[in-house]
């Protein structure tokens, strides 16, 4: 059970991509349900709540689960025979989008220390300059807005990345017609994200974001 309305609203608009044949496989929506469980038991330990009462066995459990999710995003971008999947696809973008946000609300590896462990913020951001011009997000730029946010919350201290994250979230904002931080906050709750880690990030994005727009409009 979620600890607040807020976090009940966790992966809401990810989960019915779930039913939709050849969105995401068996093993990676199985890895979406438990980092929406794992995610639940954070925002009980670390949010408003600082709640305690977890059994000893529970706490155990989930601090094997912080693992288990990172290893199964980590894997999970292999077949069994250890054939790459490739990460050109909405699948492909969702799983790096999901490590990322595992490393920044559950380990809180990024921001700060991105540079030392870049790889999955390169990739996503190699998946998107592949997957973007192709169209695949065309019936959902919801996905692909929460996708470009994680992206540029985790590359604060990567320059370049985060210059291509935001760049291109101003882009999918003024697609879906998003004008406000609050606005673009009601979505990625629909996501993985959490205000406890995520808000300050969104209002330091928003402002790079409304520059953006300034900048193309002039």
């Amino acid at each position: 059970m979620p600890p607040n309305d807020d976090v009940a609203l966790l992966a809401t608009r990810l989960l019915p991509l779930i039913k939709i044949p050849g969105i995401f496989s068996d093993a990676f929506a199985k890895i979406i349900y438990d980092l929406l469980e794992l995610s639940w038991y954070a925002e009980w330990i670390k949010g408003s709540t600082g709640y305690k009462g977890f059994s000893e066995e529970t706490e155990d459990y989930f601090n094997f689960e912080v693992l288990s999710v990172e290893y199964s995003l980590h894997m999970d971008r292999y077949t069994p025979s250890g054939q790459e999947k490739g990460d050109n696809s909405i699948e492909g973008c969702c799983r790096l989008a999901c490590l990322c946000f595992h490393n920044s609300a559950i380990w809180n590896f990024y921001p700060m220390i991105a540079p030392l462990l870049p790889k999955p913020i390169l990739a996503l951001r190699t998946a998107l300059e592949a997957t973007i011009p192709s169209g695949v997000f065309t019936l959902c730029r919801d996905l692909l807005i929460w996708i470009l946010f994680i992206g540029a919350a985790c590359s604060q201290i990567m320059p370049p990345e985060r210059t291509y994250f935001v760049s291109e979230l101003a882009a999918a904002c003024r697609l879906h017609g998003v004008t406000s931080w609050q606005g673009a906050r009601s979505i990625l709750l629909g996501f993985f994200y959490v205000d406890r880690v995520h808000l300050p990030m969104l209002r330091q994005i928003w402002q790079e974001v409304q520059l953006q727009a300034e900048s193309s409009a002039a």
